[in-house]
């Protein structure tokens, strides 16, 4: 009777891609890929709720991106985290979330919400680049599927959130009459050149 082998992928322990994580990440901005690899393999592998005991993932987390190398940790600081992964929104995206303080006790998802109004965030003002701070706007007002096509550049930042609403679009236009003239055309409606017209005063 012929024996059926069956190969299954084995996963790399959790240490593992908390060291070489390490390694990366102080290995200089050329192993950012690297980097990015074994951090959402620590992720995947729940890394952040096994560290230390008796904390929550947020408390676990920040500890270990603040412990000193020497102690096991990353020995980084928040802002130092942001620069190196200031290219990889994805990256940034889960740093912020398990960065932010659980609200209601130990839970780890029981992040606190963010409302907005008026598109004006009404939590404390969001670092990194402004495609990072679009993303973030996004996420937080629904648009969770646009905000993933801007992570994988299907659509830009800008376009997404002139999309939704969040952001008025802009116009550059030269300081010569005749530009005016033709972006207010192709622009605006009738009515609203009627408006403009009746609201310009005019120089000597």
């Amino acid at each position: 009777m012929a024996t059926t082998v069956k190969f299954t992928e084995s996963k790399l322990p959790v240490d593992f891609h908390i060291k070489y994580f390490i390694k990366s990440y102080h290995g200089g901005i050329h192993n950012v890929e690297s980097a990015k690899k074994h951090y959402f393999e620590m992720i995947e592998q729940n890394a952040f709720d096994v560290i230390i005991n008796k904390k929550s993932r947020h408390e676990a987390y920040k500890s270990f991106i603040e412990t000193p190398i020497l102690e096991g940790g990353l020995g980084s600081t928040n802002d130092d985290f942001i620069n190196y992964f200031h290219n990889h929104d994805d990256v940034l995206l889960k740093h912020r979330e398990l960065w932010s303080k659980p609200e209601g006790g130990q839970g780890a998802n029981r992040y606190k919400k963010v409302t907005t109004h008026n598109n004006i965030i009404s939590s404390k003002p969001i670092q990194g680049t402004s495609r990072t701070y679009s993303i973030q706007r996004l996420e937080q007002s629904g648009n969770t599927e646009l905000a993933a096509k801007v992570i994988s550049k299907e659509i830009s930042a800008n376009a997404a959130m002139i999309k939704v609403g969040l952001k008025t679009p802009t116009i550059t236009v030269k300081q010569l009459p005749d530009d005016f003239i033709r972006v207010i055309n192709n622009i605006f409606t009738s009515e609203q050149i009627k408006h403009i017209c009746e609201k310009l005063t005019y120089k000597s």
